[in-house]
């Protein structure tokens, strides 16, 4: 039988946030202080690791975006 915490989860194996490869290499996740890229291009043997995005011209406009109410709050259900 399944756990509850395991019967609670979505997704599964990451099959979700996998998709996202369909429209680009390099997808990056912004949250909060939390700012990581993936690059499918990075690695031969096909694993694909989080890196971090070093503060730069992007992070600075989505982070101008986010304190001028530009992006949906994080827990709003918005996005």
């Amino acid at each position: 039988s399944l756990s509850r915490a395991a019967h609670d989860a979505i997704g599964e194996k990451g099959i979700g946030f996998k998709s996202v490869f369909r429209l680009t290499d390099r997808p990056e996740v912004h949250s909060g202080g939390l700012h990581i890229r993936f690059d499918a291009r990075a690695s031969p043997i096909g694993a694909i690791l989080p890196t971090w995005v070093p503060r730069g011209p992007q992070r600075a406009l989505l982070e101008g975006a986010a304190r001028e109410g530009l992006l949906p709050r994080p827990g709003t259900g918005a996005g």
